[in-house]
């Protein structure tokens, strides 16, 4: 279970937010929070506050060397304007206001506030219910889509209307268009729309007004099952209703057609329901339940629409109100505001779908470590692919797991003679035949050619490919040698393990090329051993070490190689063929003074196991 608790006012000295319930070894940095907070002060529209305003970000506690511990996480938003302008009026110590508020807002927290706890000073209430609070959130939220991330789920969100200005709704975003979505100057899709909703924008601004607007979110990657149709409390289109009212400002929330489907008759209201043969899973073409049936995520696109109301503070007030000291009827009161919102809070909106799809996945999957998470869910896959593939009691079934593997040195051209064509010709042919339903890991030994016939098999399948060492160079931002030289070899294979993670989580099937040490480590191997079970395959591309040592014994940029390469070669191969053989469904067995695998023996051998799963 995930629970975050924020503290602090908008103009005091910081904010605060703990986070309990994170698994041990998800990695995030300073960086990635401070990325997250200047996102959420994006958006045409906004006050002068956004201009000035830098969050002076510090990770407490729960976090070492960029990895979180399991235990509480805290972080720190402190206020920029704290030192120059608020130490006096927003002091702990004891005191007393030289200006107190006494005309509240319409459409705001003072009145309700100041009656509920009893007091005369508008700002006693102002300042925690101001939207600054979202901050917090959001930082909690980078948290959040770091967990998810790692099982594949990707949180988007867009703006879709915005005062009397609406988008395209068959505009959307996909998992990883985010970035362009910010481009955008109202974070809109639909770039006709941006354009009217900057001119109405600018129409509020001269008159001292403010807009509103909705913003869609919308969920990728979500296995089915989370939430539950057992208990009210557990449904988790209401748990994501609740998050998102609970953002200051918003006033409506709909899931998928929501308020839509009210007025149609039942026959137009639901998504139908298909067997889709080559992924092996049932789906929904249509998203007007918004991938929530039952309380329960479908497995589909997670879809919500969140309407915020134009804000209550005015650059130019005209509500009217009441002086709470004299009763005279007045204006309220101004602070310094934005003519809209909308665009800030639809990042703030991702954050509180990720926030409460985080808590279901460590509901649903458990685990002390993400290790732990990403098995527990990619065995919760296996089973949900096994069981949708079940057939009825008497009927003949097809194992979903291939038999042990075998090397396959048999000649690819001549099993193939009728197929004169080279690789890319070939690699169609295979996608003709047959639907890769998920990832193609290769694996081997270093210099055995994972990364460069890994491109071309990916090529010739259409799929994408990834390069874990690559992956790992990304992310830390230093070579594997500098890696190694700096933090030593265990610090290394925890960065393989996370490259490896995040690739098999990814939702469109792929070609990864692993570290070659991938298989020393057990939950890489569970993981490994995982993939037939979902329709993937463990490639081994088996080289002798002589070959290995012509190939790779002098570059320096291969750590463990810095001493006597052909020994350490010949050793590490012996180490780890066992290894390789148990995750291994395909070996490709290359014949020593072979300069390069064959392509077409590669995908000859992969499309041979997808046609037919029991063949050695």
């Amino acid at each position: 279970m995930l629970r975050f608790l924020t503290a602090g006012e908008s103009h005091g000295q910081a904010l605060v937010v703990v986070l309990e319930g994170v698994p041990a070894g998800l990695a995030f940095t300073v960086d990635d929070i401070g990325a997250e907070l200047a996102r959420r002060r994006l958006g045409y529209g906004r006050g002068p506050r956004m201009r000035f305003e830098q969050d002076e970000v510090t990770i407490l506690a729960g976090v070492r060397h960029g990895r979180t511990l399991g235990s509480p996480v805290a972080i720190q938003i402190g206020n920029s304007e704290w030192e120059k302008k608020w130490t006096e009026e927003m002091s702990p110590a004891p005191g007393a206001t030289r200006k107190p508020l006494t005309t509240p807002r319409p459409g705001h927290a003072d009145l309700a506030g100041m009656q509920k706890y009893d007091f005369t000073d508008a700002r006693d209430v102002l300042e925690r219910a101001s939207a600054r609070e979202t901050a917090a959130r959001v930082a909690a939220g980078v948290v959040a889509k770091a967990l998810l991330g790692a099982l594949g789920i990707r949180i988007v969100s867009h703006v879709v209307a915005l005062g009397s200005v609406a988008a395209d709704p068959a505009r959307r975003p996909g998992p990883d268009e985010s970035a362009r979505v910010d481009e955008s100057q109202v974070r809109c899709f639909d770039p006709q729309a941006e354009e009217a909703m900057v001119t109405e924008i600018k129409a509020a601004a001269k008159a001292g007004d403010s807009l509103g607007g909705v913003v869609e979110v919308l969920g990728y990657g979500l296995p089915v099952g989370l939430g539950s149709h057992v208990h009210w409390d557990r449904k988790l289109d209401g748990l994501l209703a609740q998050a998102l009212m609970s953002i200051q400002a918003v006033k409506g929330v709909e899931i998928g057609d929501g308020f839509t489907v009210a007025g149609r008759r039942g026959s137009e209201a639901h998504d139908p329901i298909r067997w889709d043969e080559p992924t092996s899973t049932y789906r929904r073409d249509t998203t007007r339940a918004g991938g929530v049936e039952g309380g329960m995520s479908t497995g589909e696109l997670l879809v919500a629409h969140v309407a915020m109301k134009p804000l209550a503070t005015l650059n130019r007030p005209t509500l009217g109100t009441v002086d709470t000291v004299t009763k005279a009827e007045t204006v309220s009161f101004k602070e310094r505001t934005d003519v809209t919102a909308v665009p800030a809070m639809g990042v703030v909106a991702e954050t509180m779908v990720a926030l409460v799809l985080a808590n279901e996945v460590l509901r649903k999957f458990g685990g002390d470590s993400m290790a732990e998470l990403v098995r527990n869910h990619a065995g919760y896959l296996a089973q949900v692919t096994a069981s949708s593939n079940r057939a009825p009691d008497g009927a003949e079934t097809t194992p979903v797991d291939g038999v042990e593997a075998e090397p396959l040195n048999w000649d690819a051209i001549e099993a193939f003679s009728d197929l004169d064509v080279g690789a890319a010709d070939l690699g169609r042919r295979v996608s003709a035949d047959v639907r890769v339903k998920s990832h193609i890991v290769l694996v081997g030994m270093m210099g055995a050619g994972k990364t460069s016939v890994g491109k071309r098999l990916a090529e010739s399948l259409g799929l994408s490919f990834v390069d874990s060492d690559e992956q790992v160079e990304a992310r830390t931002g230093r070579t594997v040698r500098e890696i190694f030289e700096a933090d030593g070899e265990a610090a290394f294979r925890f960065e393989e393990r996370t490259a490896l993670t995040e690739a098999l989580a990814r939702p469109e099937p792929t070609v990864i090329a692993a570290a070659g040490g991938v298989v020393l480590d057990p939950a890489n191997r569970d993981l490994l051993r995982s993939l037939p079970a979902r329709g993937g395959q463990v490639v081994w591309l088996k080289v002798d070490p002589a070959e290995l040592v012509s190939r790779v014994g002098r570059a320096d940029h291969r750590p463990l190689l810095e001493n006597d390469p052909a020994g350490t070669l010949d050793r590490l191969s012996a180490d780890r063929e066992a290894l390789y053989q148990a995750v291994a469904t395909i070996v490709i067995d290359e014949q020593r003074g072979s300069r390069m695998l064959d392509i077409d023996q590669v995908a000859a051998a992969v499309r041979s196991r997808l046609l037919d799963p029991g063949r050695p």
